[in-house]
């Protein structure tokens, strides 16, 4: 496929290029000892509001999803933007946000992380943008390296997964019995084809 300015492009290898770039970015010893307080945060909060908005609404409801199965109370704040202040007020004490920020972020993801952190809720923040406003409302900010020159979220994928991985297996007892409970009753309905 020719580009606009006669140069030869192809979009696949440019998305494998540079997102296999900025995964190379991620070997930083700071990233461990963060990632370790997030998940220990998020293991021991009384319920987790994922926050998204725009191109991170998505994945806070991936998020959501792939928790489902473990004892985590886990609540996507975003589901109806209308509400969002509404659900923050339902949430118990001792509850942390997870807020998703890639840039452009959303204004209201800024305005949420200082109004939780008023409340007493600890906010981790996810974003790709060092300077994103949300990072001075927040106990634990991850700086995903961006991607240059495509759009991916391979970057936060990366995070999210470890983080939802880690949660697995320090929950494993209570989330093995749900997944066998889950697989059991979608086979049941005849739900999966396995």
């Amino acid at each position: 496929m020719m580009s606009s300015n006669g140069i030869r492009s192809n979009a696949l290898d440019d998305v494998l290029r540079y997102t296999a770039i900025s995964l190379d970015m991620f070997n930083d010893r700071e990233l461990l000892n963060i990632y370790g307080r997030v998940v220990d945060l998020m293991e021991h909060a009384a319920a987790i509001g994922v926050l998204g908005f725009r191109s991170s609404y998505l994945l806070a409801q991936y998020f959501e999803n792939r928790l489902l199965p473990t004892p985590i109370n886990v609540v996507n704040l975003t589901d109806n933007e209308s509400f969002v202040f509404d659900r923050l007020l339902k949430l118990p004490k001792g509850s942390i946000i997870f807020a998703l920020a890639r840039w452009p972020y959303v204004a209201r993801t800024i305005r949420v992380a200082e109004h939780e952190k008023s409340l007493g809720h600890d906010v981790i923040l996810l974003t790709n943008h060092k300077d994103c406003e949300a990072k001075k409302f927040a106990k634990e900010v991850i700086i995903t390296p961006r991607v240059e020159k495509c759009y991916s979220i391979v970057p936060f994928v990366v995070i999210m997964e470890a983080i939802i991985n880690e949660l697995y297996m320090r929950t494993s007892d209570y989330t093995l019995t749900q997944l066998n409970v889950i697989n059991r009753t979608l086979e049941e309905q005849n739900s999966m084809i396995w």
